[in-house]
């Protein structure tokens, strides 16, 4: 509590003077503001779960807040038809999309959302067939 005060005590008197605040013992704040747009994610790798389930893994990415992610059934060609929305998810280590038709290949992106832009670019695509 008297520490808290004491803090308080510096940011009053320092007049916003990082020097100042150095003087006092204290380490000054950063905080960085700075707009930046997202980074774009990967899809690392693709597991089987159940049976119509495949399990995306994708990189993190700072400042996201969630994963969109898109698929589509592959025709002949690998050309795919088409694109759908998978859903939204926070979780970028296990990315569970289910109602998926077993023995059929799907294409898979991923992309960030957050960051000053709001979403990053469309991930590559991977290919993977449903067990």
């Amino acid at each position: 509590m008297l520490l808290r005060k004491v803090k308080h005590y510096v940011e009053d008197n320092c007049a916003g003077d990082p020097a100042v605040v150095l003087t006092s013992g204290f380490q000054p704040a950063i905080i960085n503001r700075v707009r930046a747009p997202l980074g774009n994610p990967s899809i690392l790798n693709v597991d089987r779960g159940n049976t119509g389930e495949l399990l995306l893994k994708v990189t993190p990415i700072a400042r996201t807040k969630s994963y969109e992610v898109k698929s589509a059934v592959v025709s002949a060609g690998n050309t795919p038809v088409p694109w759908q929305p998978a859903g939204v998810y926070t979780n970028w280590r296990a990315v569970s999309i289910n109602g998926l038709t077993p023995g059929t290949t799907y294409m898979f992106e991923v992309r960030a959302v957050g960051g000053s832009t709001g979403y990053s670019d469309w991930s590559n695509p991977v290919i993977r067939m449903c067990a």
